[in-house]
């Protein structure tokens, strides 16, 4: 999580990140590293489910959609990679994506 979120976040809030693309993937490639990347081709559906989950938050939208669309930007870029899963959650619910990467529900 931690590499992805760095090249977006850092891209979002106008700061400078603490590794490069190239750092991102190869952090992303180690041996025995499995990454999924979640986002939503349908945006109002995590309008819906922030606002319904955080209410008395103030919600940052811009930012949102902005995060959203980068991590889907990476989702489609680096899934040509065996070792890097991705999932539109607005096709996919939580118990269907557990069942794509053979997790088992406790």
């Amino acid at each position: 999580r931690f590499s992805i979120g760095e090249i977006i976040y850092s891209q979002i809030y106008n700061r400078e990140p603490k590794m490069t693309l190239s750092q991102m993937e190869e952090s992303l490639l180690k041996e025995n590293a499995k990454c999924v990347i979640l986002y939503s081709s349908d945006f109002m559906l995590l309008v819906n489910r922030i606002s319904n989950r955080d209410k008395d938050k103030n919600i940052d939208y811009d930012a949102l959609e902005k995060s959203n669309k980068l991590f889907e930007f990476f989702a489609f870029h680096l899934s040509k990679h065996e070792n890097i899963i991705s999932f539109d959650v607005s096709k996919y619910d939580a118990k269907q994506i557990m069942e794509e990467l053979n997790i088992e529900e406790k």
